[in-house]
């Protein structure tokens, strides 16, 4: 052994053999993969947290869906009817809204319209998520600051709404302001 490598193991003491050429290379491919991946997988996670913009087509379907919702509001089964009619006319490529739409058009209940209408909102919730200029509205239990008696929210889930005061599609006249705004 030369003097020159006792002298390096020496300084290191007792650890494994130095790293040669190869094997740092080795390390340097390993690590700067390591920080490619990492950097990929930051980037996916930040795309996918951002709202994506609406298109015109989605913010035309998102007004007519308010003008179902409204409605609803009111227990006004025949507006909610007529409102969707405009949405299957405009909308047939679109299968979660067109399909609800057209069971809602064709039910003969408030319960038969609110459950096609649950689909909607479900679908429009995804759409709006992080969209600062549409609420999503919904059940909150225990910060709902409205008596509702019975409750059937438990049925339905959240909806969405252009203004602040809220005004519950599921539970219409019995308790229309039941939820509060979660977005």
């Amino acid at each position: 052994m030369t003097k020159a490598k006792k002298k390096r193991i020496a300084r290191r003491g007792s650890e494994a053999p130095p790293l040669n050429g190869l094997n740092r290379t080795k390390t340097r491919v390993i690590l700067g993969f390591g920080v490619i991946v990492a950097v990929a997988l930051v980037t996916v996670i930040v795309r996918d947290s951002l709202p994506t913009k609406l298109t015109d087509s989605e913010r035309s379907l998102l007004q007519l869906y308010q003008l179902i919702r409204i409605p609803l509001t009111k227990d006004d089964l025949q507006g909610a009817k007529t409102a969707a009619s405009g949405l299957l006319g405009q909308f047939s490529d679109d299968r979660n809204f067109f399909g609800a739409a057209r069971l809602l058009q064709e039910s003969d209940s408030l319960e038969v319209a609110r459950n096609a209408f649950k689909v909607m909102s479900d679908a429009a919730v995804r759409l709006v998520k992080g969209h600062k200029e549409y609420r999503i509205a919904g059940c909150a239990m225990n910060l709902c600051p409205a008596a509702c008696a019975p409750c059937h929210m438990d049925k339905f889930g959240d909806w969405i709404q252009t203004d602040a005061t809220v005004t519950n599609p599921f539970m219409g006249k019995t308790s229309p302001h039941c939820g509060v705004i979660k977005q």
